[in-house]
């Protein structure tokens, strides 16, 4: 079985872990919150590499995009370098394509903002 964990700085209370079926593989996932603790990431990051399929970071990000200039986030980059054998990701490929998409969706399918609220 495959095992994906989520790293975040979020509020542990939020954690979950459940056994799914995707694509004909079973996958672990598991979201483990640090309540905003980076020294307890890290910790986490450094004994999960090399033990788990895949890690997500969650609650940072690696880059900042803006325009056409992408900034490195200090946090996320020191977070990230806790792993080494471990496939990591930070959403950001969902981000820059989803994130925009579905504001410009909200807009048209369900009139928002609406005026005055902006």
């Amino acid at each position: 079985m495959k095992h994906v964990v989520s790293v975040s700085l979020g509020s542990a209370g939020r954690d979950f872990e459940f056994i799914e079926e995707v694509a004909g593989n079973r996958l672990l996932i598991q979201r483990v919150g640090t309540n905003g603790d980076l020294r307890q990431a890290a910790k986490l990051l450094r004994g999960l590499d090399g033990k788990v399929t895949a890690i997500g970071l969650g609650g940072v990000n690696l880059y900042l995009r803006a325009g056409d200039r992408r900034y490195q986030l200090r946090d996320g980059m020191r977070l990230a370098r806790e792993v080494r054998r471990t496939p990591l990701v930070d959403g950001s490929g969902i981000k820059d394509t989803v994130e925009k998409e579905l504001v410009s969706w909200v807009q048209e399918r369900a009139g928002w903002p609406r005026p005055g609220q902006v």
